[in-house]
């Protein structure tokens, strides 16, 4: 079943800090590809965010031996990326994470 619902494939990039001359850079550096399935956020979750001040447009899917965390991981999918809103958490045996489309 995960092999039908989880059909898009994606890349999770790393956050890593880089020490050079002019200082510490943060860099993304790609951790691997998965399976995972990409839905667009309906109009009353994406206004619930906004009312806490936050902007969340896709909620991905992933099986269930992901951990995604906020502020360490991305991710890119057919050139767009995407930032986490929150830690990943595990639903009935999935992995789902909610994120907001970023320009690249």
């Amino acid at each position: 079943m995960n092999t039908q619902v989880l059909a898009d494939k994606c890349e999770v990039e790393v956050a890593v800090i880089v020490n050079t001359h002019e200082g510490d850079i943060n860099e993304w550096m790609p951790l691997g590809s998965y399976w995972c399935r990409r839905i667009p956020l309906d109009v009353s979750t994406r206004l619930s965010y906004q009312q806490k001040n936050t902007e969340a447009t896709h909620r991905f899917v992933f099986g269930k031996d992901h951990v995604l965390r906020l502020g360490v991981h991305r991710i890119k999918m057919r050139g767009t990326v995407y930032e986490l809103v929150e830690s990943s958490l595990n639903l009935d045996g999935q992995v789902t994470v909610l994120t907001k489309e970023v320009l690249s």
